[in-house]
């Protein structure tokens, strides 16, 4: 009598669920832009990048299929974490002030996996899909009649705007038993352009009293691209 086929001791099909955690370095570019105004008329240059990295931290949910030792599947993500930046500039006639504090406060993405198993432990995959990003800008108007120190307030605004892209990247799995796989990723995200609005409260410069409403296209033509390193963990449901 023949005996019984063993299982495969190493099988990457099924539903798995995790976590991760990482960092994420980019840049979110704008064209200030102030109602009634010829832009390149009140700053030396409108066009102005904002660095930003920062901690993250999210969870992840995918299936995957594997036919010998090419592993395919998908993946949506969640992240949240502490990714900000900040950029001060200067009208041309040095009297005003902007300062715009931006901050990524959600990201996430549904993509694609394809791989190749190098070992029945150890696989190398390609990904990429659709992005998202919930974003959030502060925006703050100092006021100094033309002498230093920036020492009045003049108006402060806020929104939450939200991006839509792609994402693609690389990275390796291990499975450490199982049900258990560790992995680590890099992705490129590119959130494509969006426009802010910020609407908020003017101040009067001698007394500090409020004297309006702000809101005018202060920044817009905004494009957001990052890339993310990330370390994360997989329980695999199944044999």
């Amino acid at each position: 009598k023949d005996a019984p086929i063993a299982a495969a001791p190493y099988n990457w099909t099924g539903l798995y669920f995790g976590g991760h955690v990482g960092w994420a370095t980019g840049e979110w570019d704008g064209s200030l832009r102030t109602a009634g105004a010829n832009p390149n008329d009140v700053w030396d240059n409108p066009n102005q990048s904002y660095d930003f990295d920062g901690w993250l931290g999210g969870l992840q949910i995918g299936f995957n299929r594997q036919h010998g030792s090419i592993v395919w599947g998908l993946e949506a993500d969640a992240s949240w974490g502490d990714l900000e930046g900040s950029q001060s500039v200067l009208t041309k006639s040095g009297s005003v002030e902007w300062v715009d504090d931006f901050s990524i406060d959600a990201f996430g993405t549904i993509r694609g996996r394809l791989g190749f198993l190098i070992t029945p432990r150890l696989l190398i995959y390609g990904t990429g899909g659709l992005a998202w990003a919930q974003t959030s800008l502060d925006h703050t108007v100092w006021h100094h009649e033309g002498k230093a120190p920036f020492d009045a307030i003049t108006g402060r605004a806020s929104t939450d705007e939200t991006h839509i892209g792609w994402v693609a990247g690389a990275g390796g799995e291990w499975m450490l038993a199982s049900n258990w796989t560790v992995r680590a990723e890099w992705m490129r995200v590119d959130l494509g352009e969006a426009e802010y609005h910020p609407t908020g409260t003017k101040y009067n410069f001698t007394t500090g009293a409020e004297s309006g409403s702000l809101r005018s296209d202060i920044i817009d033509e905004v494009d957001l691209t990052f890339d993310v390193f990330r370390v994360g963990v997989n329980y695999k449901f199944g044999n």
